[in-house]
């Protein structure tokens, strides 16, 4: 007799202290308890609940239900589904009425919260905005075998004409398996190169906190974006838990691994109150690609030979991260003690941003800071001027960093890097040929027609021609002809074409000056006859 007792007792005791029984969610009226009962399910062998189920939604058409009967509970089967797996529901509703509540649950009676708050009260359900669809995404939490449940009741006034010609309800079902790499239980996760990553916490568990680690190698360029819901904060830290960027709810950030490769991401939720959602969520990506030459100080570009342009181009993409941020590093060469450079530089590609240069000696260490960052007409500006403190090898770097004007001014998503260093006294010798020319009016003279000579072979023979604008009766290019057809005042003597055209007789002198030392410079006389 006491054991029959005893059998009836602790099935008695196991409900009432909720094994049966979710975690109540907010008031009374929210807590969900798992109802068995000889009519809508069973439990089988194989952990599975048998519910007596209306029918099976398919994934990814358009579908439209009746439902048995005129109110009461409806049950359609999804499939087992994982911790992290991620349901996208679109639904709209024709014949029930508003009080109409859809719950994804799984067959043991755990409901999975709905991510989207549709009401200022507490809702563990999606409601439907009647006939316009309406989205809500579900986030698996309790691993199972997932349906989803509707209660409600078809409207009063339905004619039988409008019942037998729409369906209840018409529903889309999407399944993203293993969205979710973060569900709130994990101890610790680490971000994959070239990957993103899902995460959320829930308002009804203890978690409010997780950080995940990532790492770089030398000569990678990593872009780490964030994004987040209902966040306190995502903060990026460094492996000395310094923070590098922190925001509530998006940044992205540039490194570049040089002695430091480890770093980590903390993230931690701030949800309001039970009206706002059930969820924080966020994601994080990473994009990692390998640095290309010139762009980390290890591998630079290098500017080979003095007067020589450097012109470097780079074919990126909108997701490339140089709108956050890029660098650019030039060996300019090795130098002695107080030599005098003239540096010109210049890019194109990306406006908006904030750009520095700077020179670095051979430890990338800071010498100087430049200041003329050029755009692609950068030759007709000032120079920089350098002198060099002592004798070794000297660096340029650039670099910009993205913010809220940053926009790229190429449509192709190509940066271009221009580079050119001048010398004084770097050529022992200069001499053009020939020193004199005879023309008759009309004539032209192409410039490359004038050759030099030039030591040491290992500066640039580059030249450019100047006329002084007492000249400029007698010889004319195409900057004086649209000067003066537009009545411009013409400054400085440079030749901005690559010919000239006798226009008057007279004698002229063009000058021939070295590119990589401006000082170097010789004569050639024309003399221009009727």
């Amino acid at each position: 007799m006491l054991a029959k007792i005893l059998i009836l007792i602790l099935p008695m005791f196991w409900y009432s202290c909720g094994m049966f029984v979710d975690k109540p969610q907010g008031d009374s009226s929210s807590s969900r308890v798992l109802e068995f009962s000889s009519s809508s399910a069973k439990i089988e062998d194989n952990g599975r609940v048998e519910w007596d189920y209306n029918d099976t939604l398919k994934l990814q058409d358009t579908v439209g239900y009746k439902v048995k009967s005129a109110e009461g509970v409806q049950r359609y089967y999804l499939g087992k589904l994982r911790t992290g797996d991620r349901i996208r529901l679109s639904l709209r509703t024709e014949n029930l009425d508003s009080t109409a509540e859809f719950r994804i649950k799984t067959e043991l009676g755990k409901v999975q919260m709905p991510f989207e708050a549709l009401g200022e009260d507490y809702m563990d359900y999606h409601s439907t905005l009647g006939s316009q669809w309406s989205e809500n995404n579900f986030g698996i939490l309790d691993s199972g075998y997932i349906f989803l449940e509707l209660k409600g009741q078809r409207k009063a006034d339905l004619d039988s004409a409008t019942l037998d010609s729409l369906p209840d309800f018409s529903a889309v079902v999407y399944i993203d398996s293993a969205y979710f790499a973060f569900t709130g239980g994990e101890d610790s996760l680490e971000l994959e190169h070239n990957s993103t990553l899902f995460g959320f916490f829930r308002l009804d568990r203890t978690e409010d906190l997780t950080t995940i680690g990532f790492k770089g190698d030398l000569g990678t360029n990593l872009t780490l974006s964030y994004q987040g819901h209902f966040m306190e904060y995502g903060r990026l830290i460094d492996a000395k838990n310094k923070t590098i960027d922190s925001a509530e709810h998006r940044f992205s950030h540039q490194l570049l691994p040089t002695t430091e490769t480890d770093w980590q991401v903390k993230l931690k939720p701030v949800i309001p109150s039970y009206a706002t959602g059930n969820y924080a969520h966020f994601s994080l990506h990473l994009s990692v690609t390998e640095l290309l030459a010139g762009e980390y100080f290890e591998n630079p570009d290098t500017l080979k030979i003095i007067g020589d342009t450097l012109r470097v181009e780079r074919a990126g993409s909108e997701f490339s991260g140089w709108d956050v941020r890029h660098d650019h590093y030039v060996y300019l060469g090795d130098f002695a003690k107080n030599d005098t450079l003239l540096l010109y530089y210049g890019t194109e590609g990306i406006n908006g941003a904030t750009r520095s240069l700077r020179l670095l000696n051979a430890k990338a260490k800071e010498v100087q800071k430049l200041s003329r960052i050029l755009g692609s007409i950068w030759t007709n500006f000032a120079p920089d001027t350098i002198n060099i403190p002592e004798k070794g090898k000297y660096y340029l770097h650039y670099n910009s960093l993205g913010k809220e004007s940053t926009h790229w001014t190429d449509g192709e998503f190509k940066l271009r890097f221009y580079a050119l260093a001048q010398q004084y006294n770097s050529t022992n010798k200069w001499s053009v040929k020939p020193k004199t020319l005879e023309l008759t009016v009309g004539d032209t003279l192409f410039l490359d027609s004038l050759k030099v000579s030039f030591e040491p072979e290992k500066v640039s023979g580059n030249k450019t021609a100047l006329l002084a604008r007492e000249y400029r009766d007698i010889m004319v290019d195409s900057l004086d002809v649209f000067a003066e057809s537009h009545n411009f005042a013409l400054t400085g003597d440079q030749i901005s074409s690559p010919w000239l055209v006798a226009k008057e007789p007279g004698i002229a002198e063009i000058m021939v000056q070295s590119v990589a030392d401006p000082l170097a410079n010789d004569v050639c006389v024309v003399t221009v006859i009727p």
